[in-house]
């Protein structure tokens, strides 16, 4: 999702720049020359959960490269001043629906601090009118935009992949 989402930034925002912030060493998919990714340098602060390396690790990160927007794909935010803007991306409310699917320490994370930056970002997106709605009664804020999850080539319907999707009664939206 959050890959699928990130191409089309990079096609939609020619002229931007982008940094991209982890706590750990990832390997980031080069888009273009214009994707930053900041690994935290200290070794003994890689060790922090990500969550609480986002919530209070990042905001150097970002203060640093003086962003003017930043975006939450993971449903959290760092401790950032208002003059960021803040976008925030929901992809479900499973602490409250289904908390006992979750580890304890997530929900606990959920229940701190999801609501407050829910109601801090500028923006909201969710993955789902469903989740708009589920946010809309839960928060009294429900989604400023729905934004579908991107499809790669790979995964769109093939010529050869009909026949078999026909004997199944399965059509258009599914695969």
């Amino acid at each position: 999702y959050v890959f699928e989402l990130c191409r089309g930034l990079d096609k939609e925002l020619p002229q931007a720049q982008f940094f991209v912030y982890s706590h750990i060493p990832v390997e980031l998919p080069v888009l273009s020359q214009r994707w930053v990714l900041r690994v935290e340098p200290y070794r003994a602060l890689r060790t922090i959960r990500s969550f609480l390396w986002l919530k209070y690790r990042a905001r150097t990160f970002c203060l640093d490269d003086k962003i003017d927007a930043f975006w939450g794909g993971g449903s959290f935010l760092p401790l950032l001043p208002a003059s960021i803007r803040q976008v925030l991306t929901v992809h479900d409310l499973n602490y409250r629906l289904l908390p006992e699917t979750m580890h304890r320490a997530a929900v606990w994370q959920y229940k701190f601090f999801f609501e407050r930056d829910v109601q801090k970002a500028h923006y909201v997106l969710a993955n789902s009118q469903g989740t708009s709605g589920r946010l809309r009664s839960a928060l009294g804020r429900g989604a400023d935009a729905i934004v579908l999850p991107g499809i790669a080539p790979a995964f769109m319907e093939k010529q050869e992949t009909r026949p078999c999707l026909a004997r199944y009664g399965i059509g258009s939206p599914y695969v």
